[in-house]
């Protein structure tokens, strides 16, 4: 486990790197020929993500940025269940990349899991820790909502599509598949009717 949790800090670390390098100019993307998958997942144009500009997803040297996110999430998970004080600021660099992979996929293990130390959980040790991750996190998307609002309402809206708020059929059309989420993309598909050309 401990082998498991340096490795995802090393690719959270990354990751980060690879958002940060793109907004000074440099490409930061590590291309593994026959590994990675390219697709609308290596995208985020026209997200608002900061401001208007265009940035791939951080992936770190996994497939692409949705299995990236949730290799953060167990990790995130493993410290949360374990010592979340002592462990706050690799909690908060895997926070930081899961936000780089732009990907819900993460976001909703974390919650999972956090409400799993809080409702089917026992033991009082991870229901104390599920209660102080919610009192954290809560800060956080309060802080974000006030000092980054284009990253709080890109991340709000990927949310908003989860339980249809989005047309996405209009989405897909406007970007090109690349910042609707894969429940989406599961809706539009099954307004395709069979038609080949829709899918």
């Amino acid at each position: 486990i401990g082998i498991f949790q340096n490795v995802v800090n090393m690719a959270a670390l990354y990751g980060i790197i690879q958002i940060a390098l793109q907004l000074i100019g440099f490409s930061g993307d590590l291309w593994i020929s026959g590994h990675m998958i390219l697709g609308y997942n290596w995208t985020a144009n026209g997200t608002g993500l900061i401001g208007s500009t265009g940035l791939h997803r951080a992936h770190a040297f996994f497939i692409e940025p949705s299995t990236y996110s949730q290799f953060l999430a167990v990790n995130i998970l493993i410290y949360l269940a374990n010592n979340p004080r002592k462990n706050i600021k690799l909690i908060v660099l895997n926070a930081l990349a899961i936000l780089a992979s732009m990907s819900g996929t993460g976001i909703l293990l974390v919650a999972t899991g956090i409400i799993y130390f809080l409702i089917v959980s026992r033991d009082r040790k991870l229901q104390k820790h599920g209660l102080y991750s919610v009192a954290i996190g809560l800060a956080a998307v309060g802080i974000l909502y006030v000092l980054a609002n284009d990253i709080f309402m890109s991340l709000y809206l990927r949310a908003y599509e989860l339980i249809g708020g989005s047309n996405v059929s209009t989405q897909m059309i406007q970007n090109g598949w690349t910042t609707s989420s894969v429940v989406s993309r599961w809706r539009l598909l099954g307004q395709c009717n069979g038609n080949p050309d829709c899918e």
